[in-house]
């Protein structure tokens, strides 16, 4: 949604030492606004460079670098913010890093999976530690259940293998019986359309895309799982005694 989409943006600068810094804070924050945000970083890079361990001035160089998609040079601003061990900016330093871990998570998406799947564990994990400094911090639990949603909803996507990997055996056995259930759907589909007409190879066409829908997504630029689980329920329709002789020979192997 529109607001849980606002909370990850990150582009408040918090400064309480503007005025003795010579920071005009809300002149830097509507050059954010109004996309400028390399302006303000390069106005912020001068101050931090004459005055390298302000743990305020280092927050508002990673603010700026955010909003400029400059993303791992926000955390390594973040990092400094985070040692500082300053109360007022730890918490902070930590739900800004979940941001731009899950913002590069989000870029890496269409390339890599797995990258952007490790990239929104270290996010949540972020968030935690932020939760864990202040409980109270409501951004961080709303970001938090935000992120898990999405990385939910694409392990789902790429397969029960990942899902287990990433969410633990439950949620992988979960995801692999979903997975198994949209091959014999799309089977039992076809063959309630067909009526008793089953030797037409309608359900076998049937079958045969659910699997590669589920490895070829296009959600994911034709990439996905392995199939492995979508096509034993595919299977388990069409083909249920091949489908025990396989376990068999899998287990026995």
């Amino acid at each position: 949604s529109r607001a849980k989409l606002l909370r990850l943006t990150g582009q408040s600068l918090f400064l309480t030492l503007g005025a003795r810094a010579g920071i005009d804070v809300a002149d830097l924050q509507d050059r954010i606004r109004q996309g400028n945000a390399l302006d303000a970083w390069r106005q912020l890079n001068r101050a931090v460079t004459e005055n390298p361990r302000n743990p305020h001035l280092l927050y508002n160089r990673a603010i700026a670098s955010y909003a400029a998609g400059r993303f791992d040079e926000a955390l390594v601003d973040l990092d400094l913010v985070e040692d500082s061990r300053r109360k007022d900016l730890v918490p902070k330093a930590q739900f800004q890093k979940g941001n731009a871990h899950f913002k590069l998570g989000l870029a890496n998406l269409p390339r890599d999976v797995e990258l952007t799947l490790s990239r929104w564990r270290q996010s949540l994990s972020e968030y935690k530690t932020a939760l864990k400094t202040d409980p109270a911090y409501r951004e961080s639990k709303a970001n938090h259940d935000y992120v898990q949603k999405r990385m939910l909803e694409l392990l789902l996507r790429v397969g029960a293998t990942n899902l287990a990997r990433a969410a633990g055996p439950a949620l992988g056995a979960v995801g692999l019986l979903l997975d198994a259930a949209k091959g014999a759907a799309a089977v039992l589909l076809a063959r309630s359309v067909q009526g008793s007409d089953t030797g037409s190879g309608v359900e076998t066409v049937a079958g045969v895309l659910a699997i590669l829908g589920h490895t070829c997504t296009p959600l994911l630029r034709f990439r996905g799982g392995k199939g492995v689980a979508t096509g034993a329920g595919v299977f388990a329709v069409l083909a249920p005694g091949a489908l025990l002789v396989s376990l068999a020979v899998f287990l026995l192997a």
